[in-house]
């Protein structure tokens, strides 16, 4: 989808879909944190918990959480689905400081 969620939401507007317009200015009410969260690692499971109109699609969705994902600071962990500042990257995925720790401590105790 090469339209961006702000234009889609203000040709809703300025067709008169004022009900559409509303429901997709209230979507992180309609959403809980956990679904954002699984919306942005590509989890189309997600779709099943969640009552939404037929006409809003899975990229206008995934659209949606990565636009305002912006402002939110940090990295989403691969491992906690937390978002975090400090981590490190593995395998092109992002681990934050507390769960590399824990898989640190982990590794020790097995060594030991």
């Amino acid at each position: 989808m090469n339209e961006s969620f702000e234009k889609i939401k203000n040709d809703f507007m300025r067709r008169g879909d004022m009900e559409k317009a509303k429901i997709l200015q209230t979507l992180n009410k309609r959403l809980m944190p956990t679904q954002i969260q699984r919306i942005r690692r590509n989890d189309k499971t997600v779709l099943m918990e969640m009552v939404l109109p037929s006409w809003l699609t899975w990229d206008l969705l995934k659209q949606w959480v990565e636009e305002n994902s912006e402002q939110e600071s940090g990295k989403l962990c691969a491992l906690c689905s937390n978002v975090k500042d400090v981590g490190v990257k593995f395998n092109e995925k992002f681990i934050c400081e507390g769960c590399f720790k824990e898989i640190k401590n982990i590794q020790e105790n097995r060594q030991q």
